[in-house]
């Protein structure tokens, strides 16, 4: 066809790691009892937890998408998510996706100079919020 694109032989599939295999183990060691134990006892505790995961996702957001100012945009991120998951788990669930959108639009004009383009600030909030809150 005139006009498509060449096609390409899908890149070979990596090899697993076993050097990293105990750091794994280690890892999942912690982690699982840590979920299920959340889970299990509900209420504060999985709400905790689930803090937990908005600030690392918040703080992997800034470093992907602002690398001259990872920390402050997300922490302007990881705030705004934080306050729309407790709102959701006090069962505002209006309140919390009304966070989702200033949050997301405030997170864009904060980052103003610390991102190429601040839609990747605002979009972190939107990004994130949603997936904790379900």
């Amino acid at each position: 066809m005139e006009g498509s694109l060449p096609m390409t032989s899908p890149s070979p599939a990596k090899r697993f790691n076993w050097g990293n295999l105990r750091t794994r183990v280690v890892s999942a060691t912690v982690l699982v009892p840590t979920v299920v134990a959340a889970v299990w006892l509900g209420g504060y505790w999985f709400m905790a937890l689930s803090l937990v995961c908005v600030g690392l996702l918040a703080r992997e957001w800034g470093k992907i998408s602002a690398p001259k100012a990872p920390n402050a945009v997300g922490a302007v991120v990881g705030v705004f998510c934080g306050i729309a998951v407790v709102a959701a788990f006090l069962q505002q669930f209006l309140v919390a996706w009304a966070v989702v959108v200033v949050g997301s639009f405030l997170a864009g004009l904060i980052a103003r100079g610390a991102v190429e383009r601040r839609a990747d600030a605002a979009y972190g909030v939107v990004y994130i919020a949603p997936a904790v809150i379900a």
